[in-house]
């Protein structure tokens, strides 16, 4: 039952991850992106990674993802921009997922990690599952260190390029707050006193 419920997961993975790239409207994509770490999870579950199905979930969805969602929305990207968009961005984006295909086939080949999934089950004496928070804390912060910070400069640029996005110049009023003006205003600049008569009302 446990190998069904895997292979489930893996098929319903790989669905999901084919409706991000496929779907037209940015929203769905987005939210078959959250579908598709919430099957991962329950895959590292089933795996007796617990540690990895927390991250994914807290990390990825609680906080990746609805920061997409929320820079899509500020975005206000019409289906037709996005169509126009994305014949122009295809050879890249194909270039692109030809490199992340390489780079993925060749972690599997230098692994050490038995993928199979009835294999993983039964497994019980391998060190990733003895202790999956100290071993991947181990491996990560000493032979990996270098790709760690690497990614997190990665997130930073991306945290960066989604600010100059949501702030791009365009014909809607925006309005700015200058703090110079706001600090060296005076007295008569911020408060103005009106004389109210009786039973009249004031002008604005």
């Amino acid at each position: 039952m446990i190998s069904f419920l895997v292979y489930f997961s893996m098929a319903m993975i790989l669905f999901a991850s084919l409706m991000v790239i496929s779907s037209r409207n940015p929203i769905y994509s987005v939210l078959f992106l959250i579908l598709t770490f919430f099957c991962s999870s329950g895959l590292m579950v089933m795996l007796e990674a617990e540690y990895i199905a927390m991250i994914i979930i807290i990390v990825y969805v609680g906080a990746v993802v609805i920061l997409f969602l929320f820079v899509i929305m500020m975005l206000d990207v019409s289906n037709s921009d996005f169509k126009t968009s994305s014949t122009k961005t295809m050879p890249y984006v194909v270039l692109s997922a030809m490199i992340f295909l390489a780079v993925f086939i060749y972690a599997l080949y230098k692994s050490k990690v038995n993928f199979e999934a009835i294999t993983l089950l039964n497994n019980k004496d391998a060190e990733l599952f003895e202790n999956s928070l100290r071993y991947i804390g181990t491996r990560l912060y000493t032979e990996y260190i270098l790709e760690f910070q690497i990614a997190g400069v990665i997130l930073f640029l991306a945290m960066i390029g989604s600010i100059t996005l949501v702030h791009r110049k365009s014909n809607r009023l925006v309005k700015k707050q200058n703090i110079t003006d706001q600090i060296m205003r005076s007295k008569k600049e911020s408060i103005d006193l009106v004389d109210v008569k009786s039973r009249s009302g004031v002008k604005i």
